[in-house]
């Protein structure tokens, strides 16, 4: 019998359905374990995105014509975001662009193309105060995220943020936080 027994094991015929089941299992197991690990981690990172970036998120994916591609651009302008040097405001200094933002928004009312005018040179000088870029706006306004400041508007020039910026100080005036905010937001 222990020739039977040994010849069987040597040839490899003994056992071998149970050991071929026991490795599929654990091939399907492991699969479906590195399935739910990636459908976590997109997850996850789909939810980030979301939160870092509000209704910019939403407007990137139809303008991207994917849900991957908009992903993959929010990823690169986080990735420009955190390259830069953002230096947060002296309390001074933020209450001297609180002043100068509110009277922009008075003047309005008055003069709109002046405090579109006002409101562009305010919005460039506190981006380069905190120390986004502004040369070449329209290039960088996907890294500085300045069309997330007002609700997720497309601006592609200085002007086109203040344009935005000034009609929404006429519908619905700012509180000062919300032109110097210092969150983990792409502003």
């Amino acid at each position: 019998m222990e020739a039977l027994g040994s010849s069987c094991h040597s040839a490899g015929r003994c056992g071998r359905p149970h050991e071929l089941t026991l490795l599929a299992v654990i091939i399907a197991v492991v699969v479906v374990i590195a399935v739910a690990a990636v459908a976590a981690s997109m997850f996850t990172r789909r939810q980030k995105l979301r939160e870092r970036f509000g209704p910019e998120y939403e407007r990137t994916m139809g303008d991207a014509g994917s849900r991957m591609a908009g992903e993959r651009e929010l990823r690169a302008r986080e990735k420009r975001h955190d390259a830069l040097d953002i230096k947060p405001l002296d309390s001074t200094i933020r209450d001297r662009y609180t002043r100068d933002w509110a009277s922009a928004q008075e003047e309005f009312v008055d003069r709109p193309e002046d405090a579109v005018h006002d409101a562009d040179r305010l919005v460039t000088s506190l981006m380069h105060e905190r120390g986004y870029p502004t040369q070449d706006f329209g290039e960088r306004a996907g890294s500085s995220g300045a069309a997330v400041a007002w609700g997720g508007a497309t601006a592609t020039t200085p002007a086109a943020v203040s344009n935005k910026a000034a009609r929404d100080a006429h519908r619905h005036p700012l509180h000062p936080g919300d032109l110097l905010r210092t969150t983990k937001s792409p502003l």
